[in-house]
């Protein structure tokens, strides 16, 4: 389980989670001001990263009764200036009382959960910004060497997005957060369908993909069909990444209680030495082959996923070489085998077959874009510019509602987390509203990637959801299909050539990327994609910097105010503007008041906040002037 805690330069406990009171066996006012030793066992200075890192290391933690509990701790630093740090603190298993219950005691899986949920929408508002400017920068005209490195770029953008979506998996996996609900499917359709999925991948790599269906497979059956279908996806992606020369083959047979996938391989198979670490997370294999890309938990998230379903997962090496994984997996008893299931959260892609309707140049469409977002809302206005769709732009949920008409708009994009009213509670009272025989399309915008999420975004009325960051190619696919009923883009409306600007990086600029006040690389990427109609690289930034000083000054008169909710959401709001100009100690800094927002059992010290949040921001405003004036001068 996972727990969280604040404390300063001066070793004094600011805020503890309320799993970790439980942990430690402390009351709320025992804890906080108290010292970094009484919970502690180690010296303080093993845990205060420099800005920007992290600290990952093993240590202990002291129970107020003196017992010692094994944990591991993850650090960063949330404000160098005031001294500001967080502490994850990961514990194998429940150290509570003795007497906790079992219900009590997956409070703390919960708790991890939810913080792994908060981590994934930080990380992928991140990179949204950096995979939303790096595909329009796709659209606008390059040669070719920008192309190959924008290309090599977004390569790295989709790595990292997998990776993140692998450790968020593993740990739903880890913690029973998934869903096993049998559905029934005919087999042999099903494996055929999962198969053909890397039959081009295999064939570009000059490898056969063959599929092995015993006769007994021509019948329907009970399985969890999207958790087999993972299963199986990362055993052939995987036998496809390692084998170089040969084929590739599954092997599927079924009896009235077992299904039977064999997935085998012509790759070099594992060392001896290495192979009771198969399964083992973050153990990446073929390092010296070059095919050492990724999280390392393809293995561990299939063998959980196997074992969650009460099946089994085994590796071993045929005489002829090679690699074979053998999944064998009960069939679920007691499902009405005579028609299948319907998924509880629909798959839009898979309606997405009938014929496409021509589109013209004059055919166009109204959108309403909310987004409280307004860099982020830029980014959606230069895709839907290059769409060739018209729109309009509110930032809030309630303003959306009082904005709708039925014969005004032919979609909506929806952000889910709004102030005043959130995405949810738009979509409803937008729905509820209309008198149109069809509801308008609302398309969910959100970085909250879990299965829940998804779902709450359906039942409030969301046709479907893009999650950030935004793939454009995705959202093209969706809007093609919502307002013109097609599956192919269509053809881009031309831009003007001159509408992107096109900067020319100093050096400076490049050996300035690691300022603790900003990273000018991402700065860089927001001036390059925003400059237009001629204007100069200091207009392009300072018209943001515009935008940001009114979401500063609104975050300030909301911790004046005392308003915890509206704290939280401005904070939230400044975190994503200041994401895409690079910021760096102002952006910690917000993140570090949308978490004690919160809590609504720790008060928020207005005058420390208000001096912090604006000492940070004029500190990014001088850094940002200055590297302006030396890279104007260096260009």
């Amino acid at each position: 389980m996972s727990c969280l805690f604040l404390f300063n330069a001066e070793d004094q406990i600011l805020k503890l989670s309320s799993e970790l009171l439980k942990v430690l066996d402390y009351e709320e006012n025992e804890a906080r001001g108290s010292d970094f030793s009484n919970f502690v066992v180690e010296d303080s200075a093993r845990f205060k990263p420099e800005p920007g890192m992290t600290i990952d290391q093993p240590g202990y933690l002291r129970r107020k009764s003196g017992e010692i509990v094994e944990a591991q701790f993850r650090c960063e630093c949330l404000d160098k200036q005031s001294g500001l740090y967080a502490m994850e603190v990961t514990l194998d298993r429940p150290s509570d009382k003795d007497d906790r219950s079992n219900g009590q005691s997956q409070s703390g899986d919960e708790s991890g959960l939810e913080f792994l949920t908060t981590v994934s929408h930080e990380l992928r508002v991140a990179l949204n910004g950096v995979i939303g400017f790096s595909n329009l920068l796709g659209s606008s005209n390059l040669n070719e060497d920008q192309r190959s490195i924008l290309e090599k770029l977004q390569s790295c953008n989709f790595l990292l997005k997998g990776l993140i979506n692998d450790v968020l998996e593993y740990s739903r996996v880890a913690t029973s957060k998934i869903d096993l609900t049998p559905e029934t499917v005919h087999l042999e359709s099903f494996v055929r369908d999962v198969t053909e999925l890397f039959r081009e991948r295999a064939s570009k790599k000059g490898l056969e993909l063959k599929v092995t269906l015993e006769d007994e497979v021509d019948r329907t059956i009970a399985i969890s069909k999207l958790r087999v279908t993972q299963v199986l996806s990362n055993l052939i992606s995987n036998a496809i990444k390692f084998t170089e020369v040969g084929w590739v083959g599954l092997a599927v047979s079924v009896t009235n209680e077992t299904l039977s996938l064999d997935v085998q391989d012509t790759g070099p198979g594992i060392e001896e030495s290495e192979r009771e670490s198969v399964f083992k997370p973050f153990v990446q294999f073929g390092k010296d082959s070059g095919s050492s890309e990724g999280s390392g938990l393809g293995l561990a998230i299939s063998k959980g996923l196997v074992e969650k379903m009460g099946g089994t997962l085994r590796f071993s090496t045929p005489a002829t070489g090679g690699s074979l994984f053998a999944v064998r997996l009960p069939l679920a008893q007691g499902v009405d085998l005579k028609k299948p299931r319907k998924a509880t959260v629909p798959n839009p892609r898979r309606m997405r077959s009938k014929a496409p309707v021509a589109r013209s140049k004059e055919d166009t469409r109204h959108i309403l874009v909310v987004e409280d977002n307004q860099l982020n809302a830029d980014i959606l206005s230069h895709f839907l510019n290059d769409y060739g769709a018209t729109f309009e732009l509110v930032d809030n949920g309630r303003s959306a509602v009082d904005r709708y008409q039925d014969d005004k708009y032919d979609l909506i994009l929806m952000d889910v987390m709004l102030p005043e009213m959130n995405g949810f509670e738009a979509t409803e009272a937008i729905l509820a509203k209309s008198r149109r025989p069809a509801p308008v399309p609302i398309i969910g915008v959100t970085a909250k990637v879990f299965r829940r999420d998804q779902l709450r975004c359906i039942e409030s009325g969301m046709a479907e959801v893009v999650h950030k960051p935004v793939d454009f190619k995705h959202l093209r696919e969706v809007l093609d299909f919502h307002l013109y009923g097609k599956k192919q883009s269509p053809a881009p409306v031309q831009k003007d050539a001159d509408r992107v600007g096109r900067a020319k990086p100093a050096k400076e600029s490049m050996q300035r990327s690691g300022d603790d006040a900003f990273n000018a690389n991402t700065l860089e990427e927001y001036i390059v994609r925003m400059k237009s109609g001629g204007a100069s690289r200091n207009e392009v930034v300072n018209t943001a910097l515009q935008i940001v000083d009114a979401e500063v000054q609104k975050l300030l008169d909301t911790i004046e105010s005392g308003d915890r909710k509206e704290t939280g959401l401005r904070a939230h709001s400044l975190k994503g503007a200041l994401a895409l100009l690079g910021a760096r100690g102002i952006l910690d800094l917000s993140k570090g008041l949308e978490i004690l927002a919160g809590d609504e059992g720790t008060p928020i010290r207005k005058e420390h906040w208000k001096a912090l949040i604006s000492a940070a921001y004029s500190e990014f405003k001088d850094a940002i002037a200055k590297y302006l004036e030396t890279t104007s001068a260096a260009s």
